[in-house]
């Protein structure tokens, strides 16, 4: 029986159930398997699983082996808990918390596949955060997620939040080592590098690391041959501005970085999907932020990008890409900025690209036009979607005058208009008139072959 039918409707159980004993049918459900029936129960939220045991005296502990736990504070008391000031919240009252130690004394399960936790807490919980973790460890946690947010202000993080560090310091070796654990989370934390050192050293199984809106106590250094390591994402992390995140994982192929501390890559052969967000606009960090991305490049297939600034880009800086095949590159730092030479530069070196997506915040202040430059017959790109299209900024309408005239391959143009662009207005009204005056604006470059849209200013990310 594939049991993924299931995930859809949460409430099969319980209308199987009732059905057949009803109608005088049989009960197929509570004939099969223990294990296939905790199989099912698998997709099912806490509070879900815990409901089915009243179906029956033999469901009714069911839920106490299930092997993913999700303790969410929204799915297990029915209200959404609001951002706390750090300050303000006290463990010792929270009611959620003695509903965790609760489910966690009566779950029977001799191992876990994943145990995830979401509520909002300061340091206070640090106390029962570190017996959530002896729980964990002696389930043989596969998958481990840790969502813990005192408030959405980073001061509050910084000054509020539960400290890793403190929780596996003065701890037995044994206690340390996730012997089992391939993926671990974390959110809203106090993270030393350190801390982190010490998961990737006891945990010889781990291939996937998450850490978001933390704050970063010192250096984060992920490096070692023997790493199994496939995924790092650290995103919406701060710290000390002379702090950095060093990546040395010879197994990593997914790497996401954003962070507002400098970034040092070295030795990641298998890359092949990178994310990187640059915050900075200084240009001594742009410098080393650019010097770090295009390290590692020449096994990459897709690229995202967030910039602040176009200064990433000098055509002079930008290595092959010979495997790329999706570039996405956010830009969202002054307007006055050109895009033209930085994304033409970055079609040149990606002589396998298929999709190239742009988004530009704003339009520029000059509307002067710009040129692109010599001619660069590209094969591939098949697909080129443009955010923040402003058909009055000149570099924009050559960014499009290129793209036609050098990629050959090219089958469909998606354009995102600014709020600022006329063409917003005239789409309800007049669509077929929207798509003449740019057909006009590009001196008819545009073939009846090429799939054009155009639609008004959406906010992607």
């Amino acid at each position: 029986m594939d049991v993924k039918y299931f995930k859809s409707d949460s409430d099969f159980l319980a209308k199987e159930w009732c059905y057949r004993r009803c109608n005088g049918g049989v009960d197929r459900i509570s004939e099969l398997p223990d294990e296939i029936i905790l199989g099912i129960l698998s997709f099912l939220s806490l509070r879900e699983c815990v409901t089915t045991s009243v179906l029956s005296s033999r469901w009714s502990d069911l839920w106490k082996h299930t092997p993913n736990l999700n303790l969410n504070a929204k799915l297990l008391t029915n209200h959404y808990q609001e951002p706390i000031q750090g300050h303000a919240w006290d463990a010792e009252r929270c009611k959620y918390i003695e509903i965790v130690n609760s489910i966690l004394q009566s779950h029977k399960a001799p191992s876990l596949k994943e145990f995830r936790i979401s509520l909002y807490a300061n340091k206070s919980a640090q106390c029962a955060v570190a017996k959530w973790l002896e729980f964990v460890l002696s389930r043989h946690v596969e998958r481990l997620i840790l969502d813990l947010v005192c408030d959405d202000t980073r001061n509050s993080v910084s000054t509020y939040a539960v400290s890793l560090e403190e929780l596996l310091r003065d701890r037995p070796q044994d206690l340390i080592g996730f012997k089992s654990l391939k993926s671990l989370r974390l959110k809203g934390f106090r993270v030393s590098g350190e801390a982190i050192d010490s998961f990737l050293c006891n945990c010889p199984l781990l291939e996937q690391l998450y850490i978001h809106g933390s704050f970063l106590t010192s250096d984060v250094v992920v490096c070692g041959t023997a790493l199994r390591l496939k995924l790092f994402h650290i995103d919406n992390c701060y710290g000390s501005s002379e702090n950095s995140i060093k990546v040395s994982a010879p197994n990593l192929t997914w790497l996401g970085v954003c962070a507002t501390l400098k970034l040092i890559l070295e030795n990641i052969p298998k890359l092949t999907r990178a994310y990187y967000t640059c915050p900075f606009p200084r240009p001594d960090y742009t410098k080393q932020f650019a010097s770090s991305v295009f390290s590692c490049v020449s096994r990459l297939q897709n690229l995202n990008l967030n910039l602040c600034s176009t200064k990433v880009f000098l055509p002079n800086a930008i290595p092959q890409m010979p495997n790329l095949k999706k570039l996405a590159v956010g830009y969202d730092g002054v307007a006055y900025e050109p895009v033209l030479q930085p994304v033409t530069a970055l079609i040149r070196a990606s002589p396998r690209l298929q999709e190239l997506k742009l988004q530009v915040a704003r339009p520029g202040r000059s509307h002067t036009t710009c040129k692109s430059g010599e001619r660069h017959r590209h094969r591939h790109l098949k697909v080129f979607e443009f955010i923040g299209f402003f058909e009055r900024e000149g570099d924009h309408i050559e960014l499009l005058k290129y793209v036609l005239d050098n990629c050959a391959a090219l089958e469909k143009i998606i354009l995102n208009c600014s709020s600022w662009s006329r063409f917003v207005y005239k789409l309800e009204a007049q669509p077929r008139a929207a798509r003449d005056r740019l057909e006009q604006l590009l001196d008819g470059k545009v073939d009846d072959r090429i799939q054009l849209y155009i639609t008004p200013s959406v906010r992607q990310k």
